[in-house]
């Protein structure tokens, strides 16, 4: 699923010049400019603190397409060590940018490169929404969306199964169903992709469950940003998620997130 519109690309790229700073911001466009991510080893970095300045809350805004959620920050609060992002129809649509529901999104503020993304999740059970995280880029900042993207993604209708897809400069997304050994709403697990130049690896819970390998010509090779979010989608994607009926306020919980750079 492409799942950042232009509009949301253009804000989270102020987004990165308000928390990070112009010259760091210079530097991650210019490194994605290039393309290439580094692959300089190094410790974890636990991006687990959600207020801190690693996190940019998406607000006042909805993609539109197929989204049918307006993306409010008051939808993305922290209890505890805990993320929770919940979905309503609170205030909507005149409070939720014309959409009939809210709900929330992080990402991070920098980019990075190759390495293992870890994302600790509870997702929501129901038809109609997804829990997802995900690596995406635009490569063409402020024009047509050419997205690098690498997918996590877990459909409320089948919560016992991960969508693992990518992209690769916005083309046609290369997909892989897994199965998982649990249902994925009732308990937190600990998924992972694992980046490299020639393959991508979807983890959960220390177990690599499906490798895709190709090379940097057919997989994603820019520096990306690391995202969070919950939603449900319009009439445009009812054969995939299901049809939506609200009934009451939905959430996902997310327990930890980390970066671990290539070695």
């Amino acid at each position: 699923m492409q799942s950042v519109s232009e509009t949301s690309t253009q804000r989270m790229a102020l987004n990165v010049l308000r928390s990070i700073g112009v010259t760091a911001a210079v530097f991650a466009l210019a490194a994605c400019s290039v393309g290439l991510p580094t692959t300089t080893s190094g410790s974890p970095l636990n991006l687990s603190d959600w207020n801190s300045a690693h996190w940019t809350r998406s607000d006042g805004y909805t993609n539109g397409g197929d989204f049918n959620v307006g993306w409010r920050a008051d939808h993305a609060v922290t209890h505890g060590s805990q993320l929770v992002i919940s979905l309503d129809n609170a205030s909507c649509p005149a409070g939720c940018s014309g959409a009939p529901y809210a709900s929330g999104e992080l990402q991070t503020s920098a980019v990075y490169g190759y390495g293992t993304y870890t994302v600790q999740m509870q997702a929501a059970k129901g038809s109609g929404v997804v829990s997802t995280f995900f690596t995406y880029i635009n490569t063409t900042p402020n024009g047509a969306e050419t997205n690098d993207e690498i997918d996590v993604e877990i459909p409320g209708a089948r919560t016992t199964t991960l969508e693992a897809t990518y992209y690769k400069l916005g083309g046609p997304p290369i997909e892989h169903t897994i199965p998982l050994p649990f249902d994925a709403a009732s308990s937190i697990h600990t998924y992972a992709i694992r980046w490299l130049p020639n393959t991508i690896a979807w983890m959960v819970d220390g177990q690599t469950l499906y490798t895709a390998t190709g090379s940097p010509s057919s997989m994603p090779t820019t520096p990306t940003h690391l995202i969070l979010n919950f939603w449900t989608g319009s009439a445009n994607v009812t054969d995939w998620l299901g049809p939506f009926t609200y009934s009451a306020p939905l959430r996902v919980i997310y327990g930890a997130a980390s970066f671990t750079p290539a070695s």
